[in-house]
């Protein structure tokens, strides 16, 4: 699950990190690559927390475009998604701003 911006990647890390930590999630980085991973909680319709483990990869595509890659290592599909949805729409809508062509 991806979408594809032109920004700087050390913009597109900063805003997500920054958005993770308002969140209160302790996410790990990974030195020298755009690569994070957490883990977010959110509560399912009955109620019970439900964790999502993932990780977001900011990877060139060409010398103007990067892709944003989420790829869920564990936990509910629907929730991961949700997840991506909300990142892609809200946290990072004005960095979504190319495609793959």
């Amino acid at each position: 699950t991806e979408f594809y911006s032109t920004c700087n990647p050390d913009l597109i890390e900063d805003q997500i990190l920054a958005n993770l930590k308002v969140h209160g999630v302790q996410p790990k980085t990974s030195e020298g690559k755009y690569k994070i991973k957490f883990d977010m909680m959110s509560k399912d319709n009955s109620g019970n927390n439900q964790e999502v483990k993932m990780v977001i990869r900011i990877l060139r595509v060409d010398d103007s475009k990067y892709a944003i890659e989420f790829v869920k290592l564990a936990g509910d599909q629907f929730r991961f998604l949700e997840h991506f949805n909300k990142f892609r729409k809200d946290v990072l809508s004005s960095l979504n701003d190319s495609t793959l062509e």
